[in-house]
This record gives structure tokens, C-alpha cells and sequence, in this order.
């Protein structure tokens, strides 16, 4: 009888009955103690054994928060050995705006941490004190099995706010990342991302915008974000000190296994479509897998073709009419573009293999790439630190892009129509008969081959690669370039560069 009318008065003063001590003393210590003290105010709690749910929630300071939820669940509450209080995750469902404004709607289904490790729990309980959160732990501390938001839904009614009849919507169906920790996430995804819009000239528009988008489901599994995070502080220290920036490019390119380590394991997407107004993009469905060595070294990356394709409806709105009058131009209604691409890593030898590259346009043009590079991972420093360098007009340093060399090169250009439209198009632009602009570019290529032997470069060469474009420009087809040297070719200038030592060819097939 006894317990029962404690459990009575505690449901009066919105105490949680059933919850253990460890539990309350971690509320008391998060503000939480009280439905109206803390970073969440709530009409009442329940709760058992480590376990509590705040309910009609408002998160915020005394009542002042931007949202509401109708429960916030806290899982794990304990105190660390410190007597600092700690937490496992949390669930906030059903989370709304307070105060929409009108014409605008905004809801959530969940917002979740779920798992959290010892480092993550106490940062995150930390946020709720008076005190307010230190420090964050280092990124590598991290660690939780979920973090996500489900259900998002956000729609405005241009009506409602006098700006004319239309409106947009979006939901997604969830956003989240799974199984962190030492700085891998197991899986990163979004699903059912979609929307639609009706933008009225009255919101500012330049004329109405009417559409709809369908991102579609994307899932990366075996994400190596320390990587990232090393590029995000890259980024920072660039903004502050350029030239202290390139130990943190270098301390990136450390995080990356190889020059074609992609940061992650495998890459899903099932494709998007987005149309507005007469255009439409959209993008096949792909998948990039990687490959790695016992060592965890990314050895091989193959990306399977993929299409994206832009297409306009010159009828269906005035996007379509303003895109359709430069495509007409070129003479399509519809650009496909098309990419495919593999390349493999050898770590004894430094070589970054590209074993198939294609790159193409449906009745344009296809290009097809192979090749060998040497020391690629340590010219891509340079490369990185030239841009923080030379934006504030420092001196690059190419010491590791001179280390780079030119294993082989297989370079095959088909032509497919591309280059006869864009003669037609440059030629109308200025005024100028196609042919005659034909015969001004093969003039300026006759000159080309004595300007490159007066640079140095061997005239086998330049004569060879001359003839092969000229005739490529007077009647397009293929254009094939080969470089089979004996030894790489260095870019430092240490190399003999001559035809046969460099293995060059340059052909054109009509």
C-alpha cells in the first residue's frame, strides 16, 4: 500500500516511477528533474529501470524552443564514475514546429542516437546541463549504432502566405548513418527522397516554376570517414593559415590508403529524376564497388555505366523553351551522357592502373581511356597544397607532382557528330560558313608542329601528331594516342622525350 501511494504522489510531481536511481540522478543532473527546469519542458515522464520518456515535450529553454514532440525517450541514463550523467541514445518522436507560419507545414516522425558509446553518451547528456557541453570528444572517440531522422515531411502553401496559387512539398524518408566507430560508419543512407513544386511569379520568380523530384535511395556501406574529417579540417586550416595547410593535406592523403581509395566500400544508388518546367535530369541506377588488399588497401575501384540524361519539352513550360533554344542549336532534343570507369592500385610499385575509362555522348562522341601512373598519390599533395599556395600567391611546391610518371597511355577519341556541330555552332555565332571556318583551323594547325619543335619538342612528334589532327578536323572519325615508353616518362624534365623513346603514336581512322 505503501508503494502505491508513493507511486501516486511521484505521478503528481511528473516523477518517473519505476526508473532507477542512477536514472533519476542523471535527470537531475541533465535540468530534467523537472517538467519545466531544463533544455526540455514536459508535461509528464514514466519510466523503468534505465529508461525515461518525457512526454508532450517542448525542446528548449523555459518553454522557448522552436519545436514540440509528443515523447522524448532516453535510453541509458547513468552517472560516469565522475558523477557526470550519460546516456545510450535517445528517440524524439513525433517532433512538430511550435509556431508555423501559416501556410507552411513541418513535421518529423523520429530523430534518433541510438547506441551510443561511453565518449558519444556523456557529450550528448552533457548538452542538456546548465553547465552547457564542454569540448567535444575527438571524432575517433565516437561512437553509436544509429543516428537518424525519419519521416520528414515540409510543405508551404504559397496562398496562405499572398504570394500567389502554388506550393512545395518535400518528404524524405529517412537520412541516417549506422555503426560508427574508430571512425568507420558501417552504412550512410537516404530513402524515399522526394518533392514537388509550383513556384507563382509572386514568391519572385522570373516566371512559374512547376515540378517534381524523386532523389531515390542511396546506400554507402564501409564509409572511412576519418578521411573526411581530415578534409574538413584541411579546409578549415586552409581558411585561416594557407600555408600552414598542406600538413593537413598530407595528413588526408595519409588517411587514403591509395590515390583511388574512394573512402568507402560500396556505393548504391537506385538513380534520380527531377523535371521542372519543360527540362528533366535523371540519372540511371549505378552501384561502385572497391576492392582492398589484406592490408585494408584500396587495390581496385570499378564504377559499371551509367547514364545521365537531360532532356527539354520546348511545350511543357519556359525552362524547357530557353533550354531548347541553345540544344536546337547544336541540333538535340535530348543530351545522354555516359560514363563507365575501373582502375586498379599496386602498392609495391606505386602504380595507379586506369584499365577502362569511357566517357560519351549518344550520337556525340565516346572516349576511351587506359593508362599507368607512377606516384600519383603524392602529386595529388602537391596538387591539393598548389590551390591553398598559389589563392594567396605563394610559391606551389611540385616536388610531388614531379615525382609523377607516365607508366602508358591509350587515348581513343570517336567521333560521333560532335565535332561538326560545334564547328556549325561557332560558325553561325560568328557569322562564318562552316567549311571556311574548317579551313582557318587546319591553317592555324599547319603552324602547330615548327611552334612545338621550337619548344623542343621532338618533331617526329609534333609532325605526327599534327597530321592526325588535321585530318581528324578535316573529316572527323577516330583519333588514337599511345604513349609505350620503355621506362616511365618523368615530369620533372629528366626523361628523353623523344618518339621512340617515349613509345608515341598518334593515328586517325576516317
Amino acid at each position: 500500500m505503501r508503494m502505491m501511494i508513493a507511486c501516486a504522489s511521484a505521478l503528481v510531481l511528473t516523477a518517473a516511477c519505476g526508473s532507477s536511481k542512477d536514472a533519476q540522478a542523471a535527470l537531475e543532473a541533465m535540468n530534467l528533474g523537472e517538467p519545466d527546469s531544463g533544455m526540455i519542458q514536459y508535461a509528464s515522464k514514466s519510466g523503468s529501470g534505465d529508461k525515461v520518456t518525457l512526454k508532450d515535450a517542448v525542446l528548449g529553454p523555459k518553454g522557448q524552443g522552436l519545436f514540440e514532440a509528443k515523447t522524448v525517450e532516453l535510453d541509458g541514463l547513468d552517472l560516469t564514475e565522475d558523477g557526470k550523467p550519460t546516456l545510450s541514445g535517445f528517440v524524439v518522436n513525433d517532433l512538430t514546429l511550435r509556431q508555423m507560419l501559416p501556410g507552411v507545414t513541418f513535421s518529423i516522425d523520429s530523430v534518433a542516437v541510438k547506441g551510443a558509446n561511453p565518449a558519444t553518451g556523456s557529450f550528448l547528456a552533457s548538452t542538456l546541463t546548465s553547465e552547457g557541453p564542454g569540448a567535444p570528444p575527438a571524432f575517433e572517440q565516437w561512437g553509436y549504432s544509429e543516428m537518424s531522422i525519419k519521416g520528414l515531411k515540409v510543405a508551404t502553401d504559397f496562398s496562405m502566405l499572398g504570394m500567389g496559387d502554388g506550393s512545395v512539398t518535400m518528404d524524405l524518408g529517412q537520412f541516417s548513418t549506422h555503426d560508427l566507430k574508430d571512425t568507420q560508419i558501417g552504412e550512410a543512407k537516404w530513402a524515399g527522397w522526394k518533392g514537388a513544386f509550383n513556384i507563382p511569379v509572386e514568391t519572385g520568380a522570373p516566371f512559374p516554376i512547376v515540378g517534381s523530384y524523386d532523389l531515390g535511395d542511396l546506400s554507402v556501406k564501409g564509409i572511412r570517414a576519418g578521411i573526411f574529417a581530415e578534409a574538413v579540417k584541411a579546409g578549415m586550416e586552409s581558411a585561416m593559415d594557407p600555408y600552414g595547410a598542406s600538413s593537413v593535406n598530407e595528413k588526408v592523403m595519409a588517411a587514403m590508403t591509395s590515390p583511388i581509395d574512394p573512402g568507402y566500400d560500396s556505393a548504391t544508388f537506385s538513380g534520380f529524376n527531377i523535371t521542372a518546367s519543360g527540362a528533366t535530369l535523371a540519372m540511371s541506377d549505378t552501384k561502385a564497388t572497391v576492392g582492398r588488399n589484406g592490408d585494408g588497401v584500396v587495390t581496385k575501384v570499378s564504377s559499371p555505366h551509367t547514364t545521365l540524361t537531360f532532356s527539354v519539352d520546348p511545350e511543357a513550360g519556359q525552362i524547357g523553351a530557353m533550354a531548347n533554344e541553345f540544344m536546337s542549336k547544336i541540333g538535340y532534343d535530348k543530351l545522354a551522357i555516359y560514363a563507365e570507369a575501373e582502375a586498379t592500385y599496386e602498392p609495391e610499385g606505386d602504380v595507379t592502373r586506369y584499365s577502362k575509362y569511357n566517357l560519351g555522348l549518344d550520337d556525340g562522341f565516346d572516349l576511351q581511356l587506359s593508362g599507368g601512373l607512377e606516384g600519383l598519390k603524392s602529386a595529388l599533395v602537391s596538387i591539393m597544397n598548389m590551390s591553398d599556395t598559389m589563392a594567396y600567391g605563394g610559391e606551389p611546391d611540385m616536388s610531388g607532382f614531379e615525382k609523377m610518371k607516365i607508366v602508358d597511355l591509350d587515348l581513343t577519341f570517336t567521333d560521333k557528330s560532335i565535332t561538326d556541330r560545334l564547328l556549325k555552332l561557332v560558325a553561325e555565332e560568328n557569322g562564318q560558313d562552316v567549311e571556311a571556318l574548317r579551313s582557318d583551323i587546319l591553317a592555324q594547325m599547319s603552324s602547330m608542329s615548327s611552334d612545338m619543335a621550337t619548344d623542343g619538342l621532338d618533331p617526329a612528334v609534333s609532325n605526327e601528331l599534327v597530321t592526325a589532327l588535321s585530318s581528324f578536323i578535316e573529316k572527323p572519325g577516330k583519333l588514337k594516342i599511345t604513349l609505350k615508353p620503355a621506362t616511365p616518362l618523368a615530369f620533372d624534365g629528366s626523361s628523353e622525350y623523344t618518339k621512340t623513346a617515349m613509345g608515341f603514336s598518334a593515328t586517325y581512322e576516317p
